[in-house]
């Protein structure tokens, strides 16, 4: 989308209305579909038009509620598992993290990628694994790309967290410059998960990496539900293939995060200076100007 294409907070308002509309009318499935990025797209610009500079708080009890049930019931199905339990409360020690995370900072992801995955080990019985790289091969559950041999993890890994570092030093102040980021952060933290640094728990760390740049951003934080997985999985392969016959594509795991962005950003509209409620009842997000 071209600068400058809204002259007026009015226009900018029926823009948003229009394009909220449109989103509202669409299934799930199409929704999920790389067909609708750029209406999905369309849902970010418009919203980050209208409110200029959102700050999001991140402490937000619902959230994490929610992002640890659903990364539970997708990582490990069995929630009355000692290890299950362990990393329940691991990953509450992560999103804590994120939650008070200085945007001001200068982001070193590296260290940040090390610091999730430790924290995320924390309460284990083994938490010595935390911020450990893997010793031996990886494979990804369903095919897709073949991660590289464990004595070949540093140099890409290193290339991609510079690239994440770059990126996040940029200012991120226009809604052309917040989906580049956005697009970029999913692009590159995809990248991360093919290399598979660690023994286990690539997908919760890096699905965290990817909040805290988000945060970052002033973007809100994306948690994958179970009915969401099927779209996820298949995105992420999609987006590992890249042998000779067939070609990795980014568009579906970028566009399932730009969905799962619209949701809260079309949640939040009428929720400035306030917070909004979900079904449950429950305080979710803070939004200011």
């Amino acid at each position: 989308m071209e600068s400058g294409i809204v002259k007026d907070k009015s226009t900018e308002k029926e823009f948003w209305k229009k394009m909220k509309s449109e989103y509202l009318k669409l299934t799930h499935e199409e929704k999920m579909s790389s067909m609708e990025g750029p209406l999905l797209e369309a849902v970010v610009f418009f919203f980050y038009k209208m409110f200029s500079v959102p700050i999001f708080d991140l402490s937000l009890d619902s959230f994490k509620e929610k992002y640890i049930y659903n990364e539970t019931k997708i990582e490990c199905p069995d929630e009355d598992d000692e290890h299950c339990i362990s990393e329940q409360k691991g990953l509450a020690a992560m999103y804590e993290y994120i939650e008070n995370y200085s945007t001001s900072k200068e982001i070193n992801t590296f260290m940040e990628l090390i610091k999730l995955h430790k924290m995320l080990y924390s309460c284990s019985p083994c938490p010595e694994i935390g911020g450990t790289f893997r010793s031996s091969m990886a494979y990804f559950l369903g095919g897709g790309v073949e991660p590289p041999p464990a004595e070949m993890i540093y140099t890409p890994l290193f290339s991609k967290v510079a690239e994440l570092d770059k990126i996040a030093s940029r200012p991120i102040d226009t809604s052309e410059r917040r989906i580049k980021y956005i697009s970029e952060c999913v692009m590159l933290g995809t990248d991360i998960l093919k290399i598979h640094p660690f023994p286990d728990g690539n997908g919760r760390s890096i699905r965290g990496l990817i909040n805290l740049l988000f945060k970052h951003g002033n973007i809100p934080p994306v948690y994958v539900t179970v009915d969401d997985k099927p779209y996820y999985l298949k995105a992420l392969q999609k987006a590992q293939i890249h042998e000779d016959y067939q070609i990795a594509s980014y568009d579906e795991i970028i566009n399932f995060y730009f969905y799962k962005i619209c949701e809260s950003l079309v949640a939040l509209e009428k929720i400035v200076n306030g917070h909004s409620v979900d079904s449950e009842g429950v305080k979710i997000y803070y939004i200011g100007k």
